[in-house]
């Protein structure tokens, strides 16, 4: 079945606003996307001369790219890149370019680097110690700059809802919609052991109106006390 373009524009606008109150359930965020080598090698040489940074930030809040690493407090953001956002000419490829522009009309300067400089570690330290001269960057606690995970509240009890498009979790939901759980009465053990020697558990699962496997669960939870 295919979507038509209200459906998918529809659908995209929901995701764009979950993604935005949930930006760490983005691809991008997740724990095994794929790290960079040199970009790694570099934080590591940041790191060994006291400079604190945060990794993967996002600096726009309505858009999903990251700055590799930020210094939110300076508005300074470095971006180690690999082959794939240059031309062959050595400048920046039309959309990484104009990501630079974006994040840059906001008030961040991004330096740029070739990933190569990451295996230069007397390159990286020039580069670092002229960073922290000029933009007086050191030690510092990022914490508070650290997003916080939303937390969806069911809105009767207040625990967590299942669905972030549900305003309710299961049991509330339920309960809201007047749904109740259909309880059977089940036969003593050995009268159920009897019925299933003389018939099939389909069959005896058809005598209580519920499936066969619910008649082999019965009898697996009685013996198993």
């Amino acid at each position: 079945m295919k979507h038509t373009k209200a459906t998918k524009k529809k659908l995209s606008k929901i995701r764009k606003k979950y993604l935005k109150e949930n930006p760490d359930k983005h691809p991008w965020k997740k724990s095994n996307k794929f790290k960079s080598v040199p970009c790694e090698k570099f934080k590591d040489i940041l790191r060994e001369n006291n400079v604190s940074f945060l990794e993967e930030y996002q600096p726009i809040s309505d858009r999903f790219f990251s700055i590799d690493i930020a210094f939110p407090n300076k508005k300074i953001g470095i971006e180690i890149n690999g082959n794939q956002h240059y031309e062959r000419d050595g400048k920046l490829k039309k959309y990484y370019e104009d990501r630079k522009k974006l994040i840059e009309n906001e008030g961040w300067k991004l330096f740029d680097y070739h990933y190569s400089i990451a295996y230069d570690v007397k390159m990286c330290e020039d580069i670092i110690s002229t960073l922290k001269k000029k933009y007086d960057l050191g030690k510092l606690d990022y914490s508070f700059y650290i997003k916080k995970k939303k937390q969806h509240e069911c809105v009767d009890c207040g625990g967590e809802r299942k669905y972030y498009n549900s305003s309710r979790c299961k049991k509330c939901s339920d309960a809201h919609n007047g749904f109740k759980r259909r309880t059977v009465e089940r036969p003593p053990h050995e009268e159920l052991l009897k019925l299933v020697e003389e018939n099939s558990y389909l069959k005896v699962g058809r005598m209580f109106n519920v499936s066969d496997n619910a008649i082999r669960k019965w009898i697996k939870a009685e013996s198993n006390k």
